[in-house]
């Protein structure tokens, strides 16, 4: 599942006017947690129980993103992403499958939210229901952190179009897209009816620990150009193995590794809402 995916798991109403800071806690289908914190400028994103090894921090103000890697001890600035060089020829890919976001009526109160139900689908079958609850967008807060989530994926997804995506998965973007006027994802399920994320809670809190969205003065700083240059570097030379030629194509094998080792941190920390 996308990045994207396990971000919006996360979005949801923020405090009203005057509360310090929001904290908004969701599960994903197999039980795991999931976190947010929003103060300010700044949200926070872990996933799993208790201290994560990775987390993501984003600030809404100018649209910087970061993933936090404790073991690594290693901060990746995820604004400054791979380049992707226009190829010779632009390659063919099929036309992209018709989405359809269609509302089915009033669904259930989640997490004391009233929702509305609508059902996604591509190429004319169902990709799975979302519950979304337009009340959440009466928050300013809210409505910031959609609209970055929303450029923080887009941003993310640019210079990546793949033939083969899945339907579904592609017509997530528009899902995306819509939060933007519709509301958050409360609950979201798959084309099998099992849920794939839901809110459970929605608390304000005075604020969080001091350094919460701090970038660790200690750790590493890189970015996916650098991390990927690292990798094509420790590949065998040409010469070693003439059977592994540094091409165009073997570099853009490499670019596509790259864009999985960090959509693959990112969902695990989310870094991996939706």
């Amino acid at each position: 599942m996308p990045i994207r995916n396990h971000v919006l798991v996360l979005l949801l109403t923020a405090a009203g006017p005057g509360y310090a800071a929001t904290l908004i806690e969701g599960k994903d289908e197999g039980g795991e947690s999931h976190r947010i914190m929003i103060d300010g400028d700044w949200a926070r994103m872990e996933y799993g129980e208790g201290e994560p090894t990775e987390y993501l921090l984003l600030n809404m103000k100018n649209n910087q993103a970061y993933a936090v890697d404790r073991e690594q001890k290693q901060v990746v600035d995820l604004s400054d992403s791979p380049d992707h060089p226009a190829p010779a020829e632009a390659p063919h890919h099929p036309a992209k499958p018709a989405v359809t976001f269609k509302k089915q009526g009033a669904g259930p109160a989640i997490a004391g939210y009233p929702t509305e139900h609508y059902l996604l689908s591509a190429a004319g079958a169902p990709c799975g229901e979302h519950f979304v609850a337009p009340q959440t967008l009466t928050s300013d807060d809210v409505r910031r952190f959609i609209h970055a989530m929303l450029l923080f994926s887009q941003g993310q997804a640019a210079g990546e179009e793949d033939p083969v995506r899945d339907p579904c998965a592609a017509a997530e973007d528009v899902a995306d897209t819509e939060y933007t006027r519709l509301g958050l994802p409360m609950r979201v399920t798959d084309n099998e009816g099992q849920v794939v994320h839901e809110i459970t809670a929605i608390r304000t809190v005075d604020g969080f620990p001091a350094g919460s969205f701090a970038l660790p003065a200690d750790y590493t700083v890189t970015n996916p150009r650098k991390i990927m240059e690292q990798m094509m570097s420790d590949m065998p030379s040409p010469e070693a193995h003439s059977s592994m030629p540094m091409d165009e194509e073997t570099r853009q094998k490499m670019r596509e590794q790259m864009q999985r080792h960090l959509e693959e941190m990112q969902r695990e920390a989310p870094t991996g809402a939706p």
